[in-house]
């Protein structure tokens, strides 16, 4: 079924559950009138309800026709805390929330794959439809896994996507292997000695001494990673100090880590701690790191690439994306079954705003482009048992 016939039949529900979704944004774990809106219109299609037991999110399933495998399909439901502009189409309607990932075109997507697979009669084996909270907090996959969803359905493979921005409406991306990121979550922790900002010498000051290490650490990726390997080190948030006259006794950096290798990312946690504490020494103060929220790269399977690129390809034209340091929870599911995350073009022309900016919109027909791709990928997957 091309793109036209799609929109023909499906276009119209497939639009209002995309305008609902983008109308109630809601944090990660808070999802609950998002998913009280996918229990309306995914019950409203008959499809057996399988219970996660947790606060938001729900899962679907579609019996198949036959013996094939036991495919996953997975959208992301969370917003984030970005204030949409209120001239929008379909402005959200809880202030300082928006659907500025897209995730509101994810569950589109899904919720219209559901369509065409119900209309079809189904696939060959059972397609579970999984609408995953807290993507954005990157611990929202670990949350589903726990609850056993993927042993009780005997899950046999996982597919999902994310729109993008930067690539064309009508382009699916395909890449075998490392896809996105690992990503590591750190905090620094500078202790000095407080004291009166007119007195500096009294004072053992952990403002300057982070301002060193924000720079020093820069050049873990220079001049410690290999030049032909890949990693980024952001640090993204400071606290420290509330007076203009008060030196603080500390002062914490947030950020994070992006790697694709084991080695690497080792490497770089042991450099960031060594060059954190070494340099606070060197202004007078002490250094406390921490690491935390550790999550994957996401790798596809090598036995999903046939399926995917058959999918791909009756869905539009297929490129070959490069890899891209943003992480994603759906890594969880591949290290647990054989999984395939695609790109899915979503930007109307070249000027179009990137994820997470206040301006982003994707192109109307993503969640159209979407949902075909989804239901091809479970068709393909559960035909030829997952195998390339």
């Amino acid at each position: 079924m091309d793109i036209l016939e799609i929109r023909e039949r499906y276009g119209k529900d497939i639009e209002a559950f995309r305008a609902a979704a983008h109308r109630c944004p809601e944090l990660g774990t808070e999802e609950r009138e998002t998913t009280a809106l996918i229990r309306q219109r995914m019950g409203a299609l008959g499809l057996e309800e399988l219970a996660l037991g947790l606060a938001t999110g729900a899962a679907f399933r579609l019996r198949g026709t036959g013996a094939g495998k036991t495919v996953v399909l997975r959208a992301d439901i969370d917003g984030l805390p970005v204030t949409e502009p209120a001239e929008n189409p379909d402005c959200s309607a809880h202030p300082g929330r928006m659907h500025a990932c897209g995730h509101d075109v994810h569950m589109a997507a899904l919720y219209g794959a559901a369509l065409l697979l119900l209309g079809r009669g189904g696939a060959p084996g059972d397609v579970v439809f999984l609408f995953q909270p807290a993507e954005e907090t990157t611990d929202g996959a670990e949350s589903v896994i726990a609850t056993g969803l993927f042993e009780r359905v005997q899950a046999g493979c996982a597919f999902g996507l994310h729109n993008m921005p930067s690539m064309p409406i009508g382009t699916v991306g395909v890449r075998e292997g490392a896809l996105m990121a690992a990503k590591d979550s750190f905090s620094i922790t500078i202790h000095g000695r407080g004291g009166h900002g007119a007195a500096p010498e009294q004072c053992v000051d952990p403002i300057v001494a982070a301002a060193a290490v924000i720079s020093a650490i820069q050049t873990i990726v220079s001049r410690n990673v290999a030049p032909l390997d890949t990693a980024v080190i952001s640090v993204c948030s400071i606290h420290g100090g509330h007076a203009d006259n008060r030196i603080e006794d500390a002062v914490t950096l947030t950020g994070s880590c992006r790697t694709f290798r084991r080695e690497t990312r080792a490497l770089v946690m042991e450099r960031l701690g060594q060059i954190a504490a070494g340099c606070a020494a060197a202004y007078g103060c002490t250094a406390e790191v921490a690491f935390s929220d550790e999550t994957p790269p996401v790798v596809n399977a090598a036995s999903l690439l046939g399926a995917a690129t058959r999918a791909a390809e009756a869905t539009g034209r297929v490129v070959r994306p490069d890899m891209v340091m943003i992480s994603e929870d759906f890594s969880a599911y591949c290290e647990r079954v054989p999984a395939f995350f695609f790109f899915l073009g979503s930007a109307a022309d070249e000027n179009a705003a990137p994820l997470h900016s206040a301006q982003y919109r994707a192109h109307p027909d993503t969640a159209l482009y979407g949902a075909a791709l989804l239901a091809g990928a479970a068709l393909e997957a559960a035909r030829d048992g997952g195998e390339s």
